[in-house]
């Protein structure tokens, strides 16, 4: 894992997971195991590839519901910039 996933998983836990009871519960499910896995991937390549293994779908998930979300603001942000213009657009016509 890259520091790049593990951006997209602290946003993802943050952003989507953080905002909902099962995530939040998720949340500190992971963080009252993860010293007993982190303690067994440190001793064991083994622990260390099967970690790999499973972190990397969830570091894919996390990207695409962060960058859907991002693109999702984009395009209601692009639109309303656009709503804000025609509205002083309109306001700037003199009044017939």
């Amino acid at each position: 894992m890259n520091r790049v996933d593990l951006d997209y998983l602290r946003r993802f836990r943050d952003d989507v997971l953080a905002r909902s009871a099962p995530g939040r519960l998720a949340i500190a499910l992971y963080g009252t195991t993860s010293p007993v896995l982190a303690r067994m991937v440190t001793r064991s390549a083994l622990a260390r590839a099967a970690a790999a293994v499973a972190v990397a779908p969830a570091a894919q998930l996390a990207r695409f519901v962060i960058d859907r979300r991002s693109y999702a603001r984009y395009r209601l942000n692009r639109l309303a910039r656009r709503v804000v213009a025609a509205v002083v657009a309109a306001a700037r016509q003199p009044s017939r």
